[in-house]
C-alpha cells in the first residue's frame, strides 16, 4: 500500500539547507513530509513519483527563497493547482529565510494564504504551516510550555547542555529544529546532543562560552548564571541592566559580576530569592530543575514565541 504524505515540499534546489531544516522541524511534530532526497529511489524514473506524489499528498507546501521559483518548481506547482481545482487538495505558499520583503508571487499562487518563515521555522510561523497542512490548529504556547516544565520536577541540578535546550524550547517550541551545529566550543562536538542548541543561543548573544572556545556543558548552571540568561532572553541580548544597589538581597553586593542581572530578574518579578529573611539570592548555588521550572513559568508572558 502506497504510504499517504501529509506534505509535499516544492522548492528551488538553492534553498536546500532551509528545506532541509524545515522538514525536520515538521517530522519533530510528527508531519508526515515528502522531500525528493529522502524519497526518490536511486535507478527509478523521478518523474513518475513525482506525479504519484502530486497527485496523493495531502497538501502541497510550494516553498520561496531568495531566488525565488526554482526551474522544476513551477510546473510542479502547476501541477499542485490543478490538484487543488480536481481534489481540493490545499496549496500553501511559503517564504524562506532571503525572501524578499515584498515577493513576487505567481498569479494563481497569490490567491492562497502564505506562510512566513523568513525567520526560520520558530514557533510562530511553524505552527500556521502545520495548521495549513493538517487543518488542526496546534495547541497554544502555554499548553506546550506545560508539558516542558513538567519534566522538571525534580530536585536534581540543571547542567549547562540542557540549560540549552531547555531555553531553546521554551522560546521556539518544542519542533523548533536548531541548524546544524558547526563546532563553535571544542568541547561540544557537532554530534553533541546539545550542540546545535547551545550554538543557536550562543548565535544570539544569550550564552556566553565559559573559556575561549570551550563551553563546560557537563557543568551545573549556577543560579547568578541564570539570571544573566534569562535578563537577556525577556530585554534582549544588548540590554545593560541599571547600576546594581546591592541592597535587595544580602548576598549579592553591588560589585558582583552579576549583580545587575539579579537585581533586574527581582524587578521583573521573575525571582524572589532562596530566603526570604534574611532576603538571600544564593547566587554560588546549582540551578535545580524544578527552580528552573519556576523561573521559566513567571518568564514566560515575556519570552518570544
Amino acid at each position: 500500500m502506497t504510504e499517504v504524505f501529509d506534505v509535499f515540499l516544492s522548492y528551488n534546489s538553492k534553498d536546500k539547507r532551509a528545506v532541509r531544516q524545515l522538514a525536520q522541524a515538521l517530522r519533530a511534530q510528527d508531519v508526515r513530509v515528502w522531500l525528493d532526497e529522502d524519497e526518490l529511489v536511486p535507478g527509478r524514473p523521478w518523474q513518475d513519483a513525482l506525479e504519484e506524489i502530486i497527485q496523493t499528498a495531502r497538501t502541497a507546501a510550494v516553498l520561496v527563497g531568495k531566488d525565488g521559483l526554482g526551474p522544476w518548481e513551477i510546473p510542479e506547482m502547476r501541477a499542485c493547482l490543478s490538484e487543488f481545482v480536481n481534489r481540493k487538495m490545499p496549496v500553501i505558499p511559503v517564504l524562506l529565510p532571503g525572501a524578499p520583503q515584498k515577493p513576487e508571487l505567481p498569479l494563481f499562487l497569490r490567491a492562497f494564504t502564505w506562510v512566513d518563515l523568513r525567520s526560520g521555522p520558530g514557533k510562530g510561523g511553524l505552527d500556521r504551516l502545520i495548521w495549513g497542512i493538517t487543518g488542526k490548529k496546534p495547541e497554544p504556547r502555554a499548553s506546550e510550555l506545560a508539558k516542558i516544565l513538567d519534566a522538571l520536577r525534580t530536585n536534581s541540578p540543571v547542567n549547562r547542555a540542557d540549560m540549552a535546550i531547555l531555553i531553546v524550547q521554551a522560546t521556539r517550541g518544542r519542533g523548533f529544529v536548531p541548524p546544524p551545529a558547526q563546532g563553535i566550543f571544542r568541547d561540544v562536538p557537532t554530534s553533541h546532543r546539545a550542540a546545535a542548541f547551545i550554538e543557536q543561543l550562543y548565535r544570539e548573544r544569550i550564552i556566553n562560552g565559559h573559556s575561549p572556545n570551550l563551553y563546560r556543558p557537563d557543568a551545573k548552571v549556577l543560579r547568578a548564571e541564570i539570571a544573566v540568561v534569562l535578563v537577556r532572553l525577556i530585554h534582549g541580548a544588548s540590554y545593560v541592566p541599571p547600576r546594581a544597589t546591592g541592597a535587595i538581597f544580602r548576598d549579592v553586593p553591588a560589585d558582583h559580576w552579576a549583580a545587575i542581572y539579579i537585581e533586574q530578574l527581582y524587578r521583573d518579578g521573575i525571582t524572589k530569592g532562596c530566603n526570604k529573611k534574611p532576603p538571600l539570592y544564593c547566587p554560588d548555588q546549582p540551578l535545580l530543575k524544578e527552580q528552573m521550572a519556576i523561573f521559566l513559568r513567571r518568564s514566560s508572558s515575556d519570552l518570544d514565541t
